[in-house]
């Protein structure tokens, strides 16, 4: 005869598992080897985004640091007009961005796939010899236009000029009836962001916002 002195129970969760992949099971309940890892083979989308956000604040910042020629501008709350600037410049400033982004970036972009990512980043700007990623003519279809191309072509289109502000204005109570410049974040303010516009839900909630406005969208009227 046989005596049973303990008896295993199987979760749901346990049975999912095994019926997926029973080595895998195996290996995880039973040896209990740790779970290797994923590498991906190309940067994913929290780098790509990451990249993109933080070559553009370096871009801004630069130029509204002063660091970007005779335009840029050191006084707070003074709007940086990108159409001072000559293309040239910009494409020479953000590229030179993109590159101090990517040397702290974490992420593979020495192989075909990094390498073909980048190029729809940074085909066409600046200059082939500055640009390692510039891209090639195709017949037909003309030059390869990455994203910080088109981007420039956006900030400096006429018809919806985007300004970029170095004191970034606080949402508070009226700050969007607010045009003479008193909305501007108060330096003498230890917690510049404690103030909060109320908004009433659907259902009669009312939600407080926080935050600050980096970039203001102005749009040109009248020529």
């Amino acid at each position: 005869s046989r005596t049973v002195t303990s008896v295993d129970i199987a979760r749901p969760t346990a049975l999912r598992s095994y019926a997926r992949c029973g080595f895998r099971y195996y290996a995880d309940r039973v040896l209990g080897l740790p779970e290797v890892p994923e590498y991906p083979l190309e940067p994913t989308p929290l780098d790509r985004g990451t990249l993109v956000h933080d070559t553009l604040e370096r871009f801004f910042g630069d130029l509204l640091a002063g660091s970007a020629g005779d335009h840029a501008t050191g006084v707070h709350g003074t709007p940086v007009d990108l159409t001072a600037f000559d293309r040239d410049t910009l494409e020479r400033r953000l590229l030179a961005a993109v590159e101090t982004e990517l040397a702290d970036l974490d992420a593979p972009t020495g192989d075909a796939f990094g390498t073909r990512w980048l190029e729809t980043l940074l085909a066409g700007l600046a200059t082939p010899e500055a640009n390692p990623h510039y891209g090639d003519d195709h017949p037909h279809e003309g030059p390869d236009r990455g994203v910080f191309v088109r981007f420039l072509d956006e900030e400096l289109d006429d018809d919806d000029r985007v300004l970029a502000v170095e004191s970034p204005l606080d949402f508070a109570d009226g700050v969007g009836d607010v045009d003479d410049g008193s909305a501007q974040r108060d330096s003498d303010d230890p917690d510049p962001v404690s103030h909060a516009i109320d908004l009433e839900a659907p259902d009669g909630r009312t939600v407080a916002v926080r935050g600050r406005v980096d970039r203001v969208a102005v749009e040109i009227e009248g020529g």
